[in-house]
């Protein structure tokens, strides 16, 4: 048996999917068509640094996203900036460390990705953090106060 959703989360929940959603699918997007349809990471392995530069700012902005909603409705309580600031950034970092499980898990059980060094996995955890830093204090500042 299938509980029904909660009405009231998806009423707060339905507009605020496309600003969460979006920007990541598209980005995933770009990714498959640079790796599968032109083999860039084969040709101009340094694409991968800004690609997690920049899965780091958009990942921030989905969470600010959904922190935004979340205070407006009274789930999360208002909070100083810099507190803010360490949420998405948290948010961000926690969603590098699980693409890079997923990068891990195709690596070891496709043959869809040939890098996986450590180095290589740490290049890009920091990247995607490189990009959360400037964006979480962005986004916070913007945050309903």
């Amino acid at each position: 048996m299938t509980v029904p959703p909660d009405p009231t989360l998806w009423q707060w929940l339905k507009p605020v999917l496309p600003r969460v959603l979006v920007p990541p699918t598209l980005l995933l997007a770009l990714h498959a068509m640079l790796s599968l349809g032109f083999n860039a990471y084969e040709k101009l392995p340094a694409i991968d640094i800004p690609m997690h530069f920049a899965g780091g700012i958009v990942i921030t902005f989905s969470g600010a996203a959904l922190l935004a909603v979340a205070i407006e409705h009274g789930l999360v309580i208002r909070m100083h900036a810099y507190l803010a600031a360490f949420a998405l950034f948290s948010f961000a970092t926690t969603a590098a460390v699980i693409w890079e499980f997923a990068e891990f898990l195709v690596n070891r059980y496709t043959d869809l990705i040939v890098h996986g060094t450590l180095e290589d996995t740490l290049g890009d955890l920091l990247m995607g953090m490189l990009g959360a830093i400037p964006t979480s204090l962005w986004c916070a500042r913007e945050l309903p106060s």
